[in-house]
């Protein structure tokens, strides 16, 4: 099953350390307080979307995967 596959381990923050939750407030009080918020989330939305623009659609159902509903796709698994 596993065959030319490689595990890899990815470390992720925790959404329920009180300590990430803190950094988060931080973070988000320091964003709402610039004077040139709306100039710089207006150029981060432009940024975001021209980025997503630019990346081809990815074919999940190669893994079972219908990112549109919660039913698997038809295609199998192997």
């Amino acid at each position: 099953m596993n065959e030319g596959l490689k595990l890899v381990q990815v470390w992720v923050p925790d959404r329920n350390s009180e300590t990430y939750l803190a950094d988060i407030r931080q973070q988000c009080a320091i964003a709402n307080a610039d004077p040139n918020r709306s100039e710089t989330f207006t150029w981060l939305e432009g940024a975001q979307a021209e980025l997503v623009s630019s990346q081809p659609d990815f074919d999940w159902a190669q893994f079972g995967i219908n990112p549109l509903g919660s039913e698997e796709s038809e295609a199998p698994l192997s």
